[in-house]
């Protein structure tokens, strides 16, 4: 991947906080530092993510997201 983001917590560090993280998807902030904490994010916030990366201009997709955790499987 073109984008050397390498793990679903990488994903989340790309925000400036992870309060900022849990604000943009909807999540309580305690939910998104254990997401990074297990380097796994549930799959049923994907979709929130992508759109919230995209406001943010993460670079972030479905594809990036399902890759990853596969990868971690």
């Amino acid at each position: 991947m073109a984008n050397m983001i390498t793990s679903h917590a990488q994903i989340i560090k790309q925000w400036p906080r992870s309060q900022d993280f849990a604000a943009d998807i909807g999540v309580h902030d305690d939910s998104a530092r254990q997401w990074v904490h297990r380097d796994r994010i549930p799959a049923k916030y994907w979709v929130a993510i992508v759109q919230a990366a995209k406001v943010r201009g993460y670079p972030v997709s479905l594809e990036l997201l399902a890759h990853l955790a596969a990868k971690a499987a």
